[in-house]
């Protein structure tokens, strides 16, 4: 059963942004977007919970990583990306270099 504490991760929608996207800037935040949620999604974050092995960090990192998708979901939408804060989230979580977001789009 999903731990209560935390949003689900499969309860946010995929990343969309206007197709074609409108700028290189925003292409990148729906892939960082993606990897965002995928984070999110893929790992041992519930077992690790409910079994109380390192539960505060794994909510902290679902918490984290669904906050940037958040962000990012939004700021891709409104084209409102800050290039800045951007390329900060790349540096900090950098997988799956070759990700193709398309495979989010509506």
């Amino acid at each position: 059963t999903p731990d209560s504490r935390l949003p689900t991760p499969d309860s946010r929608l995929p990343p969309s942004a206007p197709r074609p996207p409108t700028s290189a800037l925003v292409a990148r935040a729906v892939r960082q977007a993606a990897r965002h949620l995928l984070l999110a999604q893929a790992s041992d974050w519930p077992f690790m919970i409910r079994n109380g092995r390192a539960a505060d960090f794994a909510e902290r990192m679902v918490r984290d990583h669904l906050r940037c998708f958040d962000y990012l979901e939004h700021a891709a939408r409104h084209g409102r990306v800050n290039a800045r804060r951007l390329a900060e989230m790349e540096r900090a979580c950098p997988p799956f270099p070759g990700l193709d977001a398309g495979g989010f789009a509506d």
